[in-house]
């Protein structure tokens, strides 16, 4: 994945200790969907724009917190986008528009898009 990337725990102590929102990934090394996670986010300018006004957690394979209860709230479907607070859980609302797969985010576009709703209620002290 490009960017800069936290593993879980170190994701969610930045994330106590700033003042941004979380996105975190979800992804397995063996599934084609995730495969092309990475560079789809690299070549995403509008990814790469938000990228830093957030803590970019990457769950991938068999890393610590891959069967988080929290991340669970919908299935344990590959790939999943979750933007989290402070407190490392979910944020409610920032679904993808797949109906059957909330957290499955179909384009760069929809990421982005839902990113820059994250930042605008964040700035705006709505969460």
């Amino acid at each position: 994945m490009a960017g800069r990337w936290a593993t879980l725990k170190d994701g969610l102590e930045q994330l106590r200790t700033g003042n941004k929102p979380g996105m975190v990934v979800i992804h397995k090394s063996w599934c084609g969907a995730c495969k092309s996670l990475g560079p789809r986010f690299a070549a995403s300018s509008g990814i790469q724009a938000l990228s830093d006004k957030f803590v970019m957690i990457n769950i991938q394979d068999d890393d610590e917190g891959s069967e988080d209860a929290r991340y669970m709230v919908d299935g344990g479907y590959i790939p999943r986008i979750y933007f989290v607070g402070a407190d490392g859980n979910p944020l409610s609302g920032y679904t993808s528009q797949n109906p059957q797969y909330k957290y499955f985010f179909g384009t760069d576009a929809e990421i982005a898009a839902t990113m820059k709703r994250v930042l605008d209620n964040w700035h705006a002290k709505d969460l």
